[in-house]
Protein backbone atom coordinates (compact mmCIF):
# COMPACT_ATOMS: atom_id res chain seq x y z
CA UNK A 1 0.00 0.00 0.00
CA UNK A 2 0.72 3.35 -1.16
CA UNK A 3 0.29 5.96 1.54
CA UNK A 4 -2.02 7.70 0.41
CA UNK A 5 -4.14 4.45 -0.12
CA UNK A 6 -3.07 3.42 4.12
CA UNK A 7 -6.31 3.43 5.95
CA UNK A 8 -5.32 5.63 9.28
CA UNK A 9 -7.76 6.00 12.62
CA UNK A 10 -9.08 9.19 12.58
CA UNK A 11 -10.01 10.43 15.99
CA UNK A 12 -13.49 11.85 16.60
CA UNK A 13 -13.58 15.80 16.93
CA UNK A 14 -13.79 16.91 20.85
CA UNK A 15 -16.56 19.19 21.70
CA UNK A 16 -15.34 22.17 23.62
CA UNK A 17 -14.86 21.53 27.06
CA UNK A 18 -17.44 24.60 27.48
CA UNK A 19 -19.41 23.17 25.26
CA UNK A 20 -19.82 20.47 27.30
CA UNK A 21 -20.20 21.90 30.40
CA UNK A 22 -23.12 23.70 29.06
CA UNK A 23 -25.06 20.38 28.19
CA UNK A 24 -24.11 18.51 31.41
CA UNK A 25 -22.99 18.77 34.67
CA UNK A 26 -20.11 16.35 36.35
CA UNK A 27 -20.21 16.24 39.85
CA UNK A 28 -16.34 15.03 40.89
CA UNK A 29 -17.18 13.40 44.44
CA UNK A 30 -19.91 11.07 42.85
CA UNK A 31 -18.47 10.71 39.56
CA UNK A 32 -21.92 10.85 38.14
CA UNK A 33 -22.78 13.31 34.77
CA UNK A 34 -26.35 14.94 34.95
CA UNK A 35 -28.15 17.08 32.44
CA UNK A 36 -27.78 20.65 32.89
CA UNK A 37 -31.20 21.61 30.84
CA UNK A 38 -34.08 19.64 29.13
CA UNK A 39 -33.33 18.47 25.80
CA UNK A 40 -35.47 15.95 23.59
CA UNK A 41 -36.24 12.86 26.44
CA UNK A 42 -33.17 14.19 28.49
CA UNK A 43 -34.69 15.99 31.97
CA UNK A 44 -32.60 18.48 33.52
CA UNK A 45 -30.65 16.82 36.94
CA UNK A 46 -31.12 13.12 35.48
CA UNK A 47 -28.08 11.19 35.18
CA UNK A 48 -27.22 11.57 31.93
CA UNK A 49 -26.22 8.93 29.21
CA UNK A 50 -26.86 5.08 29.12
CA UNK A 51 -25.16 1.96 30.19
CA UNK A 52 -23.39 -0.41 27.54
CA UNK A 53 -23.38 -4.11 27.47
CA UNK A 54 -20.17 -3.85 28.47
CA UNK A 55 -20.95 -1.84 31.74
CA UNK A 56 -19.57 1.66 30.68
CA UNK A 57 -21.37 4.76 30.65
CA UNK A 58 -21.87 6.52 27.47
CA UNK A 59 -22.84 10.10 26.76
CA UNK A 60 -24.53 11.34 23.75
CA UNK A 61 -23.61 15.06 23.46
CA UNK A 62 -23.77 17.24 20.14
CA UNK A 63 -24.80 13.84 17.68
CA UNK A 64 -21.48 12.47 18.79
CA UNK A 65 -21.55 9.40 21.46
CA UNK A 66 -18.44 9.54 24.05
CA UNK A 67 -17.47 7.71 26.78
CA UNK A 68 -18.42 9.08 30.22
CA UNK A 69 -14.88 8.16 31.95
CA UNK A 70 -13.13 9.82 28.68
CA UNK A 71 -15.25 12.70 29.49
CA UNK A 72 -14.38 13.19 33.01
CA UNK A 73 -10.44 12.86 32.06
CA UNK A 74 -11.29 15.63 29.87
CA UNK A 75 -13.22 17.95 32.21
CA UNK A 76 -10.61 17.61 34.78
CA UNK A 77 -7.41 17.11 33.53
CA UNK A 78 -8.67 19.45 30.24
CA UNK A 79 -7.59 16.64 27.58
CA UNK A 80 -9.31 14.21 25.57
CA UNK A 81 -7.27 11.15 26.41
CA UNK A 82 -6.70 8.68 23.26
CA UNK A 83 -9.09 5.59 22.71
CA UNK A 84 -8.55 2.73 25.36
CA UNK A 85 -6.41 4.73 27.29
CA UNK A 86 -8.77 5.20 30.56
CA UNK A 87 -8.99 2.31 32.60
CA UNK A 88 -11.16 1.57 35.90
CA UNK A 89 -9.67 0.62 38.89
CA UNK A 90 -12.61 -1.32 40.24
CA UNK A 91 -14.98 -3.36 39.29
CA UNK A 92 -17.32 -0.47 38.68
CA UNK A 93 -17.50 0.61 35.35
CA UNK A 94 -19.84 3.42 36.32
CA UNK A 95 -17.99 4.93 38.80
CA UNK A 96 -16.34 7.35 36.31
CA UNK A 97 -14.62 9.47 39.83
CA UNK A 98 -11.16 10.64 38.95
CA UNK A 99 -10.12 8.31 41.56
CA UNK A 100 -11.65 5.40 40.05
CA UNK A 101 -9.75 6.16 37.08
CA UNK A 102 -6.22 5.56 35.68
CA UNK A 103 -4.35 6.76 32.02
CA UNK A 104 -2.50 3.97 30.52
CA UNK A 105 -0.90 4.67 27.39
CA UNK A 106 -1.90 2.56 24.31
CA UNK A 107 0.09 -0.58 23.59
CA UNK A 108 2.86 -0.73 20.40
CA UNK A 109 2.21 -3.42 18.36
CA UNK A 110 4.75 -6.08 19.21
CA UNK A 111 6.91 -7.20 16.26
CA UNK A 112 6.47 -10.15 13.94
CA UNK A 113 9.07 -13.41 14.73
CA UNK A 114 11.17 -14.02 11.63
CA UNK A 115 12.47 -17.09 12.36
CA UNK A 116 12.89 -19.73 15.36
CA UNK A 117 16.31 -19.42 15.60
CA UNK A 118 15.75 -15.88 17.03
CA UNK A 119 13.67 -17.65 19.57
CA UNK A 120 15.11 -17.20 23.75
CA UNK A 121 14.42 -20.83 23.89
CA UNK A 122 15.12 -23.71 22.24
CA UNK A 123 12.18 -25.30 19.30
CA UNK A 124 12.53 -28.16 17.73
CA UNK A 125 13.15 -27.99 13.74
CA UNK A 126 10.37 -29.15 11.55
CA UNK A 127 13.03 -32.64 11.21
CA UNK A 128 12.92 -32.71 14.97
CA UNK A 129 9.32 -33.12 15.67
CA UNK A 130 7.57 -35.93 16.13
CA UNK A 131 5.07 -36.91 13.70
CA UNK A 132 1.25 -37.02 14.86
CA UNK A 133 -0.34 -40.66 15.06
CA UNK A 134 -3.61 -40.64 14.45
CA UNK A 135 -6.78 -42.62 12.78
CA UNK A 136 -6.30 -43.16 9.13
CA UNK A 137 -9.36 -41.84 6.92
CA UNK A 138 -11.79 -44.57 6.34
CA UNK A 139 -12.13 -43.32 2.83
CA UNK A 140 -8.39 -43.99 2.16
CA UNK A 141 -8.83 -47.66 3.13
CA UNK A 142 -12.00 -47.99 1.03
CA UNK A 143 -10.49 -46.70 -2.07
CA UNK A 144 -7.75 -48.83 -1.65
CA UNK A 145 -9.69 -52.00 -1.50
CA UNK A 146 -11.76 -50.83 -4.15
CA UNK A 147 -8.09 -50.97 -6.03
CA UNK A 148 -6.88 -54.05 -4.67
CA UNK A 149 -10.25 -55.61 -5.65
CA UNK A 150 -10.27 -54.15 -9.60
CA UNK A 151 -6.78 -55.30 -10.04
CA UNK A 152 -7.34 -58.90 -8.91
CA UNK A 153 -10.61 -59.01 -10.81
CA UNK A 154 -8.25 -57.99 -13.88
CA UNK A 155 -5.29 -60.91 -13.09
CA UNK A 156 -8.61 -63.52 -13.00
CA UNK A 157 -9.63 -62.29 -16.40
CA UNK A 158 -6.16 -62.64 -18.02
CA UNK A 159 -6.05 -65.99 -16.02
CA UNK A 160 -8.84 -67.32 -18.15
CA UNK A 161 -7.90 -65.73 -21.96
CA UNK A 162 -4.57 -67.63 -21.48
CA UNK A 163 -5.80 -71.02 -19.68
Amino acid sequence: MTDSTKKTRVSKPVIAIEDLKAKVNFNEDTGRFTWVENTGKARKGEVAGFINPNGTRSIRVANKTYAAQNLAWYIVNGTYPERGSIKFKSDNRDDCRIENLEYTPPKKKASKVEAYDDMPFDMPSDEEKPKKKGKKKKGKKRKNALIERVDKKKKKGKKKKKG
